[in-house]
């Protein structure tokens, strides 16, 4: 039996079969992507693994042709680790890769004004082609520290500029802190306009289809039927445990050579195997699995 469930890592977009629900979060994404005169800016607003980050990874498969998704992970050193020629570059190509499909380096940006000079240049071609560009600052969060201590530090009154002045660019903050919850920077101060799109658990529909029929060549069937429904419950629909925990429950299986036939015991099995390598969930996870 196939194993498509996906642990540890965000689900990237060759493994979208496994990608499943959200299909409200998207459309409330896409319609203030494409609200007229531009969305301002919006916070994409979730608990540590929700999901955030497979949500962004997957938006391109998912709306429509008139929104080009990029995705900017700020946990890389050449976004929030580096100098202002780092990120002025990892930015500009990024862009490029994602909306016009030039992949190439980029190292001529010494300044904002440079990267703002290509963002008005690419702001003219997407008005004229009918298309927004969609900047996914994902974990934006981690900027604050490059920001305060002046690596960054003309990188907010750029963002407003671009917020204000760049209608075809919307600009999406993803993170698990509300503006007024950073202390070290008032990002409200910068981020005119925002709109919050939350992002919390699967709906049990959803879960249901993840750990039933995730790809058509799965074949997994629950006696009794509703150990796939006390599953669910017990994991609260999160969808990082689920995965986790149907990727436990396949693997084991497969090694005993049972091919469809799970019943309650195994749910119980595995889950503390979860518990013991995730540091995040261990203390709720194993009070629920005693």
């Amino acid at each position: 039996m196939p194993n498509p469930f996906v642990t540890g890592n965000p689900i990237q977009p060759e493994y979208r079969e496994v990608f499943v629900g959200r299909r409200d979060i998207i459309e409330q994404i896409q319609t203030e992507a494409l609200r007229e005169g531009g969305a301002g800016a919006i916070l994409f607003l979730g608990n540590r693994r929700t999901g955030k980050t497979s949500t962004l990874l997957n938006l391109q498969s998912q709306v429509g042709s008139g929104i080009k998704p990029v995705f900017i992970d700020c946990q890389s050193p050449l976004v929030s680790g580096g100098t202002l020629v780092d990120f002025s570059g990892k930015l500009a190509a990024t862009v490029l890769k994602a909306t016009v499909q030039r992949d190439e380096s980029i190292t001529n940006f010494q300044t904002f004004a440079d990267l703002t000079r290509l963002l008005e240049k690419l702001q003219l071609k997407f008005y004229r082609q009918g298309i927004r560009s969609l900047l996914c600052f994902d974990e934006y969060e981690r900027l604050t520290t490059q920001i305060t201590n002046g690596a960054l530090s003309g990188l907010p009154d750029s963002l407003r500029y671009w917020i204000q002045h760049l209608p075809n660019f919307i600009f999406l903050f993803a993170g698990s802190h509300p503006l007024t919850e950073i202390s070290d920077l008032d990002w409200s101060d910068y981020l005119i306009n925002v709109r919050t799109v939350p992002i919390s658990y699967l709906d049990f529909d959803s879960a249901l289809h993840l750990i039933t029929k995730p790809v058509p060549e799965y074949n997994l069937t629950y006696e009794p039927e509703d150990v796939a429904g006390q599953l669910i419950s017990r994991l609260g629909g999160q969808p990082y445990l689920l995965q986790a925990v149907m990727f436990e429950l396949t693997e084991h299986l497969n090694a005993k050579h049972q091919k469809n036939r799970p019943s309650g015991r195994y749910r119980n099995r595995h889950l503390p195997n979860v518990c013991q390598c995730d540091p995040i969930f261990s203390p709720s996870l194993a009070q629920r699995t005693e």
